[in-house]
């Protein structure tokens, strides 16, 4: 209840309101119980304060100004109404017309009253109706109002809450991204630290212009071999790889390699033994088909 409401609800109290505000006024006392008891308070108070309004003793000279002005207007009356029926007896057939006129009048005017009556009855009922139908109206439009509201703040809580799922989102792929390159970076490294890369030099001038690198994988326990510009062996000879082990008091036999007629190989191997330690890497001429200790000439070892 606002202060518009306190000031109507005040002059209603002392019957200073117009019928529009009126009828605002009782639309508004049906629906807010709190106005419709300070109207009635206001009321009362109103009523109480002409009891406590003092009593003033009136001049002696009042009563007898009153009863003078009293005797006067009694005896103008009775002059007027000898007058009257002396006129009435003069025209006393024309009397009774009149008076019956007047019955008559009486009679429709009754009537008339009673019909309207009737219709004000209508129109105060369907008036009451019609309010009690825009309260209605108005609790409904208040209730909409206020669960448009709440939807409107649950519309905006889920778009926050959206907007941060979004962010978090974004965050996780940011840090998957990160995750992914350090463990990439980790992997690249790990495969560094156990590959070992060597070149194998000869110094027998046969094979000085030949190439021979060896790439070992020590987790794995195997290798690949590559030569290039290696001469030709002779007709039953195959060169043959070694894995010089400090562990195992000869090499370790690691294949045989067959090279084509550019004397191009390219061959993965792995040792007839595990090493615990690929310290060097040797290439020999042996018996085709290889055998299982060296006893051909070494012309590749690594360094």
């Amino acid at each position: 209840m606002d202060q518009q409401h306190e000031e109507l609800a005040a002059l209603h109290a002392l019957h200073a309101l117009d019928e529009s505000e009126q009828s605002a006024l009782e639309i508004e006392i049906a629906r807010d119980a709190e106005l419709e008891t300070l109207c009635h308070e206001l009321e009362e108070t109103a009523a109480s304060l002409a009891s406590v309004v003092p009593a003033i003793q009136p001049p002696m000279h009042l009563k007898s100004a009153i009863m003078d002005q009293v005797r006067q207007r009694v005896s103008a009356k009775k002059k007027a109404a000898r007058a009257d029926r002396r006129h009435v007896s003069r025209f006393h057939p024309w009397s009774w017309g009149i008076a019956a006129l007047l019955a008559v009048g009486c009679f429709w005017l009754w009537n008339e009253r009673s019909h309207l009556a009737t219709q004000v009855a209508a129109m105060t009922e369907v008036e009451a109706e019609a309010r009690r139908q825009l309260v209605a109206v108005l609790d409904e439009r208040d209730l909409l109002e206020k669960k448009s509201t709440e939807s409107a703040r649950e519309l905006a809580q889920i778009s926050l809450q959206l907007e941060s799922q979004r962010q978090s989102n974004r965050l996780s792929q940011e840090q998957v991204a990160k995750l992914t390159v350090e463990i990439t970076e980790l992997r690249k490294k790990d495969f560094f630290t156990q590959v070992q890369i060597a070149t194998l030099q000869s110094t027998v001038d046969a094979y000085k212009q030949g190439v021979a690198v060896v790439v070992w994988d020590s987790e794995k326990h195997q290798g690949l071999l590559k030569l290039e510009k290696m001469p030709p062996v002779e007709t039953g000879k195959d060169y043959q790889l070694w894995i010089v082990d400090p562990k195992n008091p000869a090499p370790v036999n690691a294949g045989v390699v067959q090279v084509d007629a550019q004397g191009f190989a390219k061959v993965e191997f792995k040792p007839v033994i595990d090493v615990s330690e690929a310290a060097k890497f040797a290439l020999s001429v042996e018996q085709e088909g290889g055998v299982p200790n060296n006893v051909g000439p070494i012309i590749l070892i690594g360094p």
